[in-house]
């Protein structure tokens, strides 16, 4: 008996090598809701956005969506460490530059063109 117990527990020894390791979800996947500040006051969309990163690849290029009272659109992210960057497109296209901390996302926005403006990002995880 004792030689097929210690077969036995070879085989499984083997075997939870052999498989893959449960993937390790990246911190920055999921839902981030929040605010821009210092919006222009020709803004008439306010100043609520939602980043839903769906996924992080292994050298820091993230898959998103970024959504505002304007609609979504579809982005891609830089992460390293904790620094992200991404920028959004069409008339109101900007260039964000963001910190994780404890759960949010601090940071700025500045517009696309070298336009005059920008200020402050502040987005919490879901």
């Amino acid at each position: 008996m004792s030689a097929l117990r210690i077969l036995v527990v070879a085989v499984l020894l083997v075997l939870s090598n052999a498989l893959p390791a449960a993937s390790q979800q990246h911190w920055a996947v999921g839902v981030w809701q929040g605010n821009l500040g210092n919006l222009p006051a020709t803004n008439r969309y306010g100043p609520e956005r939602t980043l839903d990163i769906k996924s992080v690849s292994a050298d820091g290029k993230g898959q998103a969506t970024w959504t505002s009272a304007i609609g979504t659109q579809a982005v891609t992210l830089s992460i390293s460490g904790n620094e992200m960057t991404f920028s959004t497109t069409g008339t109101s296209g900007a260039s964000y530059k963001l910190t994780h901390k404890a759960g949010v996302l601090d940071g700025s926005w500045t517009p696309n063109g070298g336009g005059r403006g920008g200020g402050n990002v502040n987005l919490k995880k879901k």
